[in-house]
This record gives C-alpha cells, sequence and structure tokens, in this order.
C-alpha cells in the first residue's frame, strides 16, 4: 500500500506546547501509512527531538555582505525563505501538508496553488489566524481581507477544544464540516517518568514553596498579572514570605535578553518586578529542553493567559499531580473544572491573587481531593489516542477529497 505523504510546518521547533504535541504526534504516527516530513522556518535545538520520526527541514540562515537596516533584511529574509520553501515542498510532493502552527501566515499562502490538501492545527488563536493580532499591551484588530484570506486558505481545521471550533464557526463563519475538535493530550509515560532528576537543593529552593507558570514572557499569557498577583499575595504578608514565583519558558530571563528580543513588554515586567521588590521571590527561568523535571518542582501551577486554546502545560501539571490555578479562558473549562482545580477570571490580578492564595491554604490543610480528582480526569487525555484520532481524521480529509 502506497503511504501518504505528510509535510509539517512547525513555524517554531521550540519547546512550547506546539512543539510538544507536534513531538508527540510524531511518535505515534503509524509509519507503516505515512511517511513524515517536517518544515521548520528556523534551526533550534528541539528539532532534533523530531528528526527520528521525520525528514526535517530548516531555513539555513542567510549572511549578507552588507550592513542593511532590520526592515530590509526582513524583506530580503522573506524572500529567500519563500523561494527555498518552495524548492522543499517540491522535493517532498506532499499528499497533505499540516500547519502544525497558524502562526505564519505567510507560510500557508506561499503553498497556493498546490495540490496537497492543507490542514491547520490550531493550538491558539492569539498569533493571527482567524483572531486579533496582539500587540505588546493591547489589541489590534487585523483587516477583513486579512480574516477572510487567512480563514479560507486551510481546506481543513483540527481545534484543540469544542470551544475553539465554536469560535471558528460563530466568530468567522467556518463551516462545521471543515472542523474537527480534538482535545489536547499528553504522553503520560514520559510526564511520569520526569527523566532528569532535579532537586529544590540544585536550584536554591529548599524551604521554599514554589508558585510556578509555564509559557512564553508576553502579555496574552498573563506574564504581567501573575506578577501582579505575586505582589498582591507577598503584600498581604500573612505567612507567605517563603512563596517564591517562578516563570519557566520563552526567551526572556534577564534584561540584557528582552532587549535582544526588543520586547518592550518584558522590559517593563522586568522593572515592575525591581520596582515592586519582588527579586528575592521571583525567578525567571527562561526556556529549557525538558520542562519536567522543573514542573514538578511546583507546589502550585498557575494559568494567568488572558486567551488559551487549552493549555498543555495546565495537563502536565495534573498529571504530575500539582494543584492547578487557571484563568476561565478559550477551552480551559473544558478540562479544568471546580472538582479538580481552581479557575478565576482572566485578565484580574486580585482574582488570580485569591486562587494562588486559596491554593496555598489547601496545601496547609492537606487537602487533595482536586489534585487526585485532576489526576484521574488527565489520565483519559492521551498522546497515543489523541494520535490515533488525528491519523484517522487525516485519512478521512484525503479520502473525501
Amino acid at each position: 500500500m502506497k503511504k501518504i505523504k505528510i509535510c509539517f510546518v512547525a513555524y517554531n521547533p521550540n519547546y512550547s506546547g506546539a512543539a510538544r504535541s507536534l513531538w508527540q504526534l510524531l511518535r505515534y504516527m503509524d509509519a507503516t501509512r505515512f511517511e513524515c516530513s517536517v518544515i521548520s522556518y528556523h534551526y533550534h535545538e528541539g528539532i532534533t527531538r523530531l528528526t527520528p520520526y521525520a525528514r526535517c527541514y530548516y531555513f539555513p540562515p542567510k549572511k549578507y555582505r552588507f550592513r542593511y537596516s532590520y526592515r530590509l533584511r526582513r524583506v530580503l529574509s522573506m524572500a529567500f525563505e519563500k523561494q527555498w520553501y518552495r524548492r522543499i515542498l517540491k522535493k517532498i510532493n506532499p499528499d497533505l501538508i499540516y500547519f502544525n502552527t497558524n502562526a505564519s501566515v505567510e507560510y500557508m499562502q506561499w503553498v497556493k496553488p498546490t495540490r496537497a490538501t492543507l490542514v491547520c492545527h490550531i493550538h491558539g488563536f492569539q498569533q493571527g489566524l482567524l483572531y486579533r493580532s496582539m500587540t505588546e499591551e493591547g489589541t489590534t484588530a487585523p483587516s477583513a481581507e486579512w480574516v477572510e484570506a487567512t480563514k479560507s486558505i486551510p481546506d481543513h481545521f483540527i481545534t484543540c477544544a469544542e470551544g475553539s471550533k465554536r469560535i471558528l464557526v460563530g466568530q468567522y463563519g467556518v463551516a462545521p464540516h471543515r472542523i474537527t475538535p480534538i482535545r489536547s493530550a499528553i504522553d503520560l509515560d514520559e510526564v511520569a517518568s520526569v527523566a532528569t532528576p532535579l532537586t529544590r537543593e540544585a536550584m536554591n529552593w529548599q524551604g521554599k514553596l514554589v508558585v510556578g507558570a509555564v509559557g512564553t514572557f508576553s502579555f496574552l499569557k498573563g506574564a504581567d498579572v501573575f506578577i501582579e498577583a505575586a505582589r498582591q499575595i507577598l503584600r498581604e504578608k500573612a505567612g507567605v514570605e517563603e512563596v517564591l514565583f517562578v516563570w519557566l519558558g520563552g526567551d526572556i530571563s534577564s534584561a540584557d535578553e528582552a532587549k535582544v528580543y526588543k520586547s518592550t513588554f518584558a522590559l517593563k515586567c522586568l522593572h515592575r518586578i525591581e520596582q515592586y521588590g519582588l527579586g528575592p521571590h521571583f525567578v525567571l527561568l527562561g526556556q529549557k529542553p525538558n520542562v519536567y523535571p522543573y514542573l514538578n518542582l511546583f507546589d502550585v501551577f498557575v494559568l494567568p493567559s488572558r486567551d488559551e486554546c487549552l493549555g498543555i502545560a495546565t495537563l502536565e501539571a495534573m498529571a504530575l499531580r500539582i494543584p492547578v490555578v487557571v484563568t476561565a479562558v478559550g477551552g480551559v473549562p473544558e478540562v479544568v473544572k471546580d472538582t479538580n482545580g481552581i479557575l478565576v477570571e482572566g485578565g484580574s490580578a486580585g482574582a488570580l491573587a485569591g486562587g494562588i492564595a486559596a491554593a496555598i491554604g489547601n496545601i496547609r490543610a492537606g487537602d487533595t481531593r482536586r489534585v487526585e480528582q485532576a489526576y484521574m480526569d488527565v489520565k483519559h487525555l492521551d498522546a497515543k489516542a489523541q494520535a490515533a484520532s488525528i491519523m484517522e481524521c487525516l485519512h478521512k480529509i484525503l479520502h473525501s477529497k
């Protein structure tokens, strides 16, 4: 039987939730039915995790003879990248192109016209497709023409949650038959193993109650809300002097890195940490190849996002039996209920601080009912089952054309 050729487009093969989901999916793809390739717009060491399961291509960095302006370099880079991208696609000649992220609208536009079927897996609306484009501290609406073009490019959508399908249908007019909700899942075997042991002593966190968040250090992910909540909790001085707030993920772990990435939002957040005197109580870990050893040291997991399709880190925390405090946004309430976690209003530092304080109170009281229920609930969200559902979905899409 002829194998189905699938080209996965990974906008950024880093250690984000979308990238971890792709790695899990490739691990369980049926090699007797599918021949997999991966295209990335740049090299990241995370791509080495994909190479055992797929042929990987990444755009080689371009060196220029002259010192062009940033804007001109960007234009030239996009031109070279487009040419390279189309050449690789011609070489692969895929039956199906699978956009693992909706971050790069250009990549979708570049494949037209093509005989291949186009599928977009919606991990979140925040990075452009079918949603508002995020500025550093607010939102701006994209043009109607831009929205119409981007939502019409994919032949089919896979969403991480039912709520995402409702948004696509209700707010953007995408036909329901073009959308298949397949809930995010995690590799329970990998989470349970916590392959690399890490101790509090090694991190110098002994005697601390660790309240942590995972994600890009950004406005959308609620980094500023997390900082404000930390300030409110520490200001109460109600026996919380030993609390340590930790942000894991993203490329920002210092002011120097914030300047490199030209993130005024991150610089403002770092200034607030200093201004509020949070330095001894706040740690930015930056990006890590394996989140689980660090996540396993959290006493409380926090999802402060202003918008979230589902949030794979939340599922990972639940599987590690860590109490979760999450904002009731996007598809998050489909998994986290009052019985297995603490839901709070999105974008509210006061509500988030109240939820964190409640979780700390439950820990001190020895109340583990929500934690145990969360573990039981997340056991049903297994990556193997998710991969089987996605493979079946792709097979149906191809044979329905």
